[in-house]
């Protein structure tokens, strides 16, 4: 545009002999020469206006110079432009096909191909046929005034997310651990879990943990599985919790070989539970002889056991009774019976047409005659002195190589008729004839926890005396209690 003997200038002009000035003061720098033209690059939209004497005056005080009365003319120079997409860097294949809107700098029409990738492009509309990169080269074939220019874009076309195994419905009885968990794909995964449609703070990984149930935590539970391209939510699952406890205790500390010991059971519930099944798997048999059924009194179901079953004894109900149940049981102990002995449990509960299991607590009950000693007790005087508290550490210290494992045998001729066991941890048990007292769960091996019940048994006191005392207690975790007699 021509104003008097001067232009407007923009990017790109050539200027013949140009000078810059700042506030006056000539400038050499910042320009490059080029078969004895300098070139000198203007800031795209910067403003001139004339100033008299051949000189453009800039806004921040720069000014322009020329010994030519004007410069070149610019109808033989070709303008740079670029090329904006506006398109993110993921599509979502299966969407709606994409219009696309890209610009160049002219304002004039782009032209589109795909270069790779499973894409077609049809009068500017972007269809997806599948997954994976995509590149598109856009076009703009330039004009009087500005040069062509090309530039490819490429992005990743994707799957939303597709949840592929949803939570399940689940009943769970309080303190116990519940886990729900999500099966999904379409990578890049992030999670949301909801409770009855409401955001989990933190709630953020595949599985949904409850440490401890509780009555509050009943709900239904979904999962919102998203990626950049989209979400999709899960199936709602529901959890039930039911609020119950069972439990079961002897009426005595011990039993007396050839005599009775009997068991009190009780259940406490609340919750919608159709049926119940209480299982009690009866100790060892001793020497051939079983334990078995003498009497069954209080609450029984539609199915109860009978005098003289051994084994296994079942209580059902396929309607229940209102809370609490009761009832007891009285078991012959079989003639010779001596140490400690372990009853298991189980109470299984239908609810909305499914089965739970949860052992009747404590798990096991300990059964422990009255004439029993600890196995750590090598003098039998109802004392844990230092001494046979250093010889159950000896054998909580066993170890396979450098590794401790606490694993001990049974063996004739020793003071307490173990011994330690060296064998690799993962070397397979055949069982014991007879475990350690110690040892809670039976498994051939003194933890951590089992040796400090021990150290529990040393350390009872008679005012402030340590006298290691204990005596025998049905019912407890090892079939003892710290203490003498009552």
């Amino acid at each position: 545009r021509h104003t008097e003997n001067s232009r407007l200038f923009t990017d790109g002009f050539k200027l013949k002999s140009p000078e810059w000035r700042i506030q006056g003061a000539q400038q050499n720098r910042d320009y490059a020469s080029e078969d004895g033209v300098r070139w000198w690059r203007t800031p795209l939209g910067f403003k001139n206006h004339v100033a008299g004497n051949g000189t453009i005056v800039g806004l921040d005080g720069y000014n322009l110079a020329w010994a030519n009365t004007l410069p070149p003319d610019s109808s033989d120079v070709e303008l740079p432009q670029e090329i904006e997409w506006g398109l993110p860097a993921n599509l979502r294949f299966g969407g709606d096909p994409v219009q696309l809107l890209a610009t160049a700098t002219s304002g004039d029409p782009v032209a589109y191909e795909v270069v790779e990738g499973p894409a077609q492009i049809v009068d500017g509309t972007l269809t997806l046929l599948g997954t994976g990169t995509v590149i598109i080269r856009a076009s703009q074939a330039g004009d009087e005034h500005y040069a062509p220019v090309s530039t490819l874009f490429q992005f990743e076309a994707m799957n939303a997310p597709t949840v592929e195994g949803a939570p399940a419905d689940q009943l769970a009885f309080v303190g116990a651990e519940v886990t729900f968990s999500v099966e999904a794909s379409g990578g890049s995964l992030s999670y949301q879990w909801r409770k009855d449609g409401q955001i989990l703070a933190g709630a953020t990984q595949r599985e949904l943990i409850f440490n401890v149930a509780d009555p509050a935590a009943a709900g239904a539970y979904d999962v919102v599985v998203q990626n950049v391209v989209g979400s999709t939510v899960s199936i709602p699952a529901t959890l039930t919790v039911w609020n119950w406890a069972a439990t079961h205790v002897t009426t005595t500390d011990g039993f007396e070989s050839g005599g009775t010991v009997t068991v009190n059971s009780t259940l406490t519930y609340s919750g919608p539970v159709e049926g119940l099944t209480w299982s009690v798997l009866m100790p060892r048999d001793v020497a051939g002889t079983a334990w078995t059924l003498v009497e069954a009194t209080g609450d029984s179901g539609a199915i109860s056991p009978t005098v003289g079953d051994t084994e296994l004894l079942e209580w059902s109900w396929t309607t229940m009774p209102a809370s609490p149940i009761a009832f007891s049981y009285t078991l012959a102990v079989p003639a010779g019976t001596q140490g400690v002995h372990r009853l298991r449990a189980m109470v299984t509960p239908v609810a909305a047409g499914a089965e739970y299991e949860a052992l009747v607590r404590p798990a096991p009950l300990v059964l422990t005659a009255m004439t029993s000693r600890y196995s750590a007790d090598v003098d039998g005087d109802q004392r844990i002195s230092l001494s046979e508290l250093l010889r159950v550490i000896e054998l909580y210290n066993t170890r396979s190589g450098t590794t401790r494992t606490g694993r001990y045998r049974w063996q004739d001729g020793t003071a307490d008729g173990f011994n330690t066991d060296p064998r690799a941890e993962g070397e397979s048990d055949a069982g014991l004839e007879l475990y350690h007292t110690a040892d809670f769960n039976e498994d051939a091996r003194l933890s951590l926890s089992e040796l400090l019940r021990v150290i529990e048994l040393y350390n009872f006191r008679e005012g402030t005396t340590r006298t290691g005392r204990y005596r025998p207690r049905s019912g407890t975790i090892d079939g003892f209690a710290p203490g003498g007699g009552e």
